[in-house]
């Protein structure tokens, strides 16, 4: 039954292997025109994206580094900083000490120097003192020789040379 079937489309033995024979040839003219130049592009397309991938990673692995690098320099940095400050902070604390123990020592020697001033201003004073005491001796045994003198008296002329003594 399947060779009256073949009879009634009109295929033989012959036109059947004839068709599988083109078809055969048909692939492989396919497969050299289109399969292997496609295997081809996609060959190529692999590579690329591979390469694309490792260059990705190469970068990355480089831009880590750099991070690093900066992290590195950064902690560097904000040590030097620190360093620098406590320096800083000492000098000027140095400084300061300089600075409070010469006000100390100038201030001593303005205070000596009054001490100095205020002892001569004194030696001065007592001298003046002296002079206006035997001055008033002077004035008062003078009024007490110029004449006899009760106790009254004497006591007004003191009182007298006192007050003039006072006055000047």
């Amino acid at each position: 039954m399947t060779l009256n079937l073949m009879a009634i489309m009109g295929l033989g033995l012959t036109k059947i292997a004839l068709h599988l024979l083109n078809f055969i040839i048909l692939l492989v003219i396919a497969g050299f025109l289109v399969y292997k130049p496609m295997m081809k592009l996609i060959r190529t397309r692999r590579e690329n994206a591979q390469k694309l991938v490792e260059d990705h990673e190469a970068k990355l692995k480089e831009a880590a580094d750099t991070k690093a690098q900066y992290e590195t320099l950064l902690s560097d940095a904000e040590k030097e900083i620190a360093v620098r400050k406590a320096e800083a902070a000492k000098e000027i604390a140095e400084r300061s000490e300089e600075e409070l123990a010469a006000a100390k020592h100038k201030a001593n020697v303005i205070l000596e120097q009054a001490a100095a001033e205020v002892e001569t201003e004194k030696i001065r004073a007592v001298h003046a003192v002296k002079g206006e005491i035997v001055e008033a001796a002077v004035m008062i045994a003078n009024g007490i020789l110029s004449k006899e003198i009760s106790v009254e008296e004497d006591k007004k002329i003191i009182d007298d040379c006192l007050k003039e003594w006072s006055e000047k």
